[in-house]
C-alpha cells in the first residue's frame, strides 16, 4: 500500500532505526512504494543521503539525489536486458563525464548466473582501464560531498536539504 504523510515518515523512521540498530550503515533508499512522489521525497530527505526510483535509466546532467535512476544487471532485468556492448558504451560515456550509471545488482537471486558475474568482471576491468572510478553509491556521493544524515539528525528531521549533483 502507498503510505503518505505521518504514516510514511513513521514507516521510514522505523525501518531506518531497525537497520541502524543492527549496526548497518544505510545511506540510499530504494522506493518500495512503486513511485517517487514529491511528498515521498520530502519524507525521505531527512533520513537518507539519496534515494533510487524504480525507473530504468542513466543519471545524466544535473539530477535530484532523491530521484536517482538505475540499471538492472543480472537477475530481475525484466524487459531491460542489455548486452555487454551496451554496458561498454555506457562506461565510455561515463568516463567522458556525460553520465553516471548505477547498477542494480541481485547476485544472490536465482536468476543471477555465472555468466552475469563474468560479464560484470569484464565491465569492471574495462571501467578501470578507461579511468572510470568504480564505487558504491555511498562512495560516489561522498566524493561529491554528500553524506547520510546522522541518526540523531534523522530522528529530529533536521538533516540538510538535498541538492542536485
Amino acid at each position: 500500500p502507498f503510505l503518505a504523510g505521518d504514516a510514511l515518515r513513521a514507516d521510514l523512521l522505523a525501518g531506518a532505526t531497525r537497520l541502524r540498530a543492527q549496526g548497518l550503515s544505510i545511506s540510499n533508499l530504494i522506493y518500495r512504494w512503486g513511485t517517487s512522489t514529491r511528498a515521498a521525497r520530502k519524507q525521505v530527505q531527512p533520513l537518507f543521503a539519496s534515494a533510487s526510483v524504480p525507473w530504468f535509466g542513466l543519471n545524466e546532467g544535473t539530477v535530484n539525489r532523491y530521484a536517482l535512476r538505475r540499471i538492472a544487471f543480472g537477475a530481475f532485468t525484466g524487459r531491460s536486458v542489455r548486452t555487454q556492448d551496451w554496458f561498454v558504451r555506457v562506461i565510455e560515456q561515463a568516463a567522458q563525464g556525460r553520465c553516471w550509471p548505477i547498477l542494480m545488482l541481485h547476485p544472490g537471486a536465482a536468476g543471477h548466473t555465472a555468466e552475469h558475474n563474468a560479464m560484470l568482471h569484464d565491465l569492471l576491468v574495462h571501467a578501470k582501464h578507461v579511468g572510470l572510478p568504480v564505487r558504491t553509491l555511498a562512495q560516489h556521493l561522498a566524493a561529491l560531498g554528500v553524506t547520510a544524515p546522522a541518526a540523531s539528525e534523522a530522528a529530529r528531521g533536521t538533516a540538510d536539504q538535498p541538492f542536485s549533483a
